[in-house]
């Protein structure tokens, strides 16, 4: 509780003063609890365990961390109480340049001291300056031509040049720039950076902020070809913003924030038909691109789904938003989709942001740790077992890593699979591995990297229940790729609009952001066409520094915004050896925060109507068609002397037989 005080459970069976877990907190109210559970979403003790050994066995560290916010809360209560009585202190009347030695112990019977006393006081020393920005483990500076000939070679050095030192700024570096580089594949030790930034000591491997002018580059693979590869080199592309925060708070009021700017932008890059961005774009398309999409809006007419199901109806008019921008895009070219993206507000918009800070450090890297190919057959082992589900994997093209292979693996050949792969240096990954932890009586994943990043969640979702707009998705994905993986440019689309926030727990990710309609043509093109008209047009982006990129590694995070657009590469340390330390996986930890406003509105306003399918028109042959079939139906009807309910009963019945054939 805000008061210090715990809060008790609630029902029946309660016993008076029972604390209520974690757990059964953020599920109350969320879902149903289903067969088999209590009141409040907490499942029943098997036969032979009381209730408090199984919530033990639930949630093993709930009670540990509930107590140490106790603490902390009493704490924070009492250095509060201290400052107000201090501050009232300073308001009392005392001798003319007289300062109290001790703000924060007043005294009632306490005397003013007199003036001479008062010279004596020397007043206390300033707070040393916040030290400059740093990354974990060492510096990366650009050299002087004096250094090379190559002025984009980079050096590796123990020392902090002051023209790349940067002051935070309340706590946001605007120029901020690449993390992760360089630096040991583990989670960061952050009592150990604090001392090191206070005393100013230059430690091995240690990283400094570089601003986004300077150039790193960092060069990504789009041929992974041994005699002829293909590669993308960012030269003038800006960096992300890293935003540090330290505090719960400081975390949610982003995240309010990015709520209020989706909501008030909506009608720009919300991908459904019916929104206005989208619905220019049809009007404008040629009358054969528009009779394929009236063909497929047919199709989307005949799909029956209740009312209460709007998710599956936001992914049926989401997938037909898609069909109509590949046919735009069938149209223009990359200058015209820039203009247009400028007209939407695109461009001024951000993709996605890295977040560094105490709040990183402490909660949301939480059990992350290193992760080798042997390492990863085991926790998939694991979770394959739990969920009796094979790995779904995706094995990118060497000449084209936009287009990919799918592969179902099961437990037996999960370690012999990521073992050849490693060795053959493929790009394979997997972006659907989940486990969902809606009901609380599955138990967790038995996946350490997983269930101790849904209890970090699960701590933050508590202060999160208390601000409304922003809701955690409980089912959590464990992303695992290898060298020379490529995620097409896209905008998470499978469930409503939401923030996603990537842990990168082992090996490292370069997010290239994009706005929305920039990075979606950028896939259709690579679907369409040879991989040399992607890098031309990569290169036409960068030289004219559209978008931005950032570069996570162990232990960093990044904020991915639903208005933009972004693709996601795992670097190869062959080619980017000066900058990466070897690794074999690169691991992320994935949640999503849904904006529940605008997800309610837009159930509201479209999905829950009657005519949520209906985009298009219906043309004059399609009209004299539906007048032809009315006819003949009736009159079967009559002749037949059908009531209502046996004619629905009929056809309902065709239906599926006519599906079936």
């Amino acid at each position: 509780g805000a008061q210090g005080k715990p809060e008790t459970a609630k029902g029946a069976n309660a016993k008076p003063g029972a604390k209520k877990p974690t757990f059964e907190r953020t599920m109350a109210g969320k879902v149903p609890p289903p067969r088999g559970m209590g009141d409040k979403g907490v499942p029943h003790p098997p036969h032979g365990i009381n209730q408090e050994q199984f919530r033990a066995q639930l949630m093993p560290q709930n009670q540990p961390r509930m107590e140490e916010m106790r603490r902390h809360q009493v704490q924070q209560q009492a250095a509060s109480k201290s400052k107000t009585t201090a501050v009232s202190s300073v308001t009392k009347p005392v001798a003319s340049g007289v300062v109290p030695a001790k703000l924060s112990e007043p005294s009632k019977d306490a005397k003013a001291p007199k003036p001479d006393a008062a010279k004596k006081t020397t007043p206390p020393p300033p707070p040393p300056p916040p030290p400059a920005l740093v990354l974990r483990n060492s510096v990366i500076t650009a050299t002087s031509k004096k250094d090379s000939s190559n002025d984009l070679k980079r050096k590796i050095d123990g020392s902090i040049p002051k023209k790349m030192e940067e002051k935070p700024d309340a706590g946001v570096s605007k120029d901020a720039g690449v993390g992760g580089l360089k630096r040991k594949n583990e989670a960061p030790d952050a009592k150990k950076r604090k001392t090191e930034a206070k005393s100013g000591e230059k430690t091995k491997n240690k990283l400094v902020e570089v601003k986004g002018s300077d150039k790193l580059g960092l060069r990504l693979t789009l041929r992974n070809n041994a005699t002829k590869p293909l590669l993308f080199e960012l030269k003038n592309t800006p960096q992300c913003q890293v935003r540090e925060v330290e505090t719960e708070e400081q975390l949610l009021s982003l995240m309010r924030k990015q709520a209020r700017i989706a909501k008030r932008t909506e009608e720009n890059w919300v991908r459904l038909p019916q929104k206005a961005w989208q619905a220019k774009m049809l009007k404008e398309l040629p009358d054969d691109a528009r009779n394929r999409l009236y063909e497929r809006h047919k199709d989307l007419q005949t799909i029956y789904l209740p009312v209460e199901d709007t998710d599956q109806r936001w992914q049926q008019l989401s997938t037909y938003a898609d069909y109509i921008l590949k046919e735009w895009f069938n149209t223009k070219t990359l200058d015209e989709v820039l203009k247009r993206a400028e007209e939407l507000g695109h461009t001024e918009t951000e993709g996605g942001i890295v977040l560094r800070g105490k709040i990183v450090e402490e909660l949301l890297s939480r059990g992350s740790k290193p992760m080798t190919a042997s390492g990863l057959s085991k926790e998939l082992q694991t979770l394959i077992k739990k969920s009796g589900n094979k790995i779904v994997t995706h094995s990118v093209s060497e000449e084209n890593p936009f287009k990919a292979n799918t592969k179902h693996v099961g437990s037996e050949e999960i370690e012999a699979f990521l073992q050849d792969s490693l060795k053959e240096g493929k790009g394979v990954g997997s972006l659907n591995t989940t486990f969902n932890y809606t009901y609380p009586s599955r138990g967790g994943s038995n996946v350490e990297a997983l269930d101790s990043y849904m209890q970090a969640l699960d701590q933050f979702a508590y202060s999160m229940d208390k601000t409304k707009g922003i809701e955690l998705n409980r089912e959590l994905y464990l992303i695992w790729k290898m060298q020379n993986y490529v995620t097409s440019y896209h905008q998470d689309t499978h469930i409503f609009p939401h923030l996603t926030m990537y842990q990168q727990s082992s090996g490292y990710s370069v997010f290239h952001f994009l706005p929305v309609l920039v990075g979606l043509y950028i896939t259709h093109i690579s679907r369409t066409k040879p991989i040399e008209d992607v890098h031309k047009i990569l290169k036409e982006l960068d030289e004219k520094r559209v978008g931005s990129y950032g570069i996570i590694g162990a232990g960093d995070v990044a904020l991915i915004y639903p208005f933009g657009c972004h693709g996601v590469y795992v670097p190869s340390v062959k080619h980017n050896s000066e900058l990466l330390d070897p690794f074999e996986i690169a691991l992320v930890r994935a949640a999503e925060f849904v904006f529940t406003k605008l997800k309610d509105s837009i159930s509201l306003e479209i999905l829950k109507n009657d005519d949520w399918n209906t985009i298009m028109n219906d043309r004059p042959q399609d009209k004299e068609l539906l007048e032809k079939v009315d006819g003949e139906i009736s009159s079967i009807r009559k002749k037949l002397a059908l009531k209502h309910n046996d004619f629905m009963w009929a056809i309902n019945r065709l239906w599926k037989k006519w599906e079936k054939r």
